[in-house]
């Protein structure tokens, strides 16, 4: 036996409801690779968007609204898990 612990956000693309992301990924799962998910395991994989204290400051970023006007004109930063999976495949 394996077992694989994911973040079901990340095999979907994002819903907002957890409980929808997880009878989605679920149903899928099982239909498709007769895999069974077992319920959640209680891991808050929140993620946060991190912007320097001083462009905060001097752009008066209070919200994820407020980061978004400017968002275009930045460029993302991914951890190493990121870089490895999602990043390598996106770079072709």
């Amino acid at each position: 036996m394996e077992v694989r612990c994911e973040n079901c956000g990340e095999l979907i693309e994002p819903i907002s409801d957890p409980k929808a992301v997880y009878d989605q990924v679920e149903k899928q799962y099982s239909q498709q690779f007769n895999l069974w998910v077992s319920q959640p395991l209680g891991f808050d994989n929140t993620f946060a968007i991190l912007v320097r204290g001083e462009d905060a400051r001097r752009l008066n970023l209070k919200t994820v609204s407020d980061a978004a006007k400017y968002s275009p004109q930045w460029q993302a930063g991914f951890g190493q898990r990121h870089q490895d999976t999602v990043g390598a495949a996106g770079s072709n």
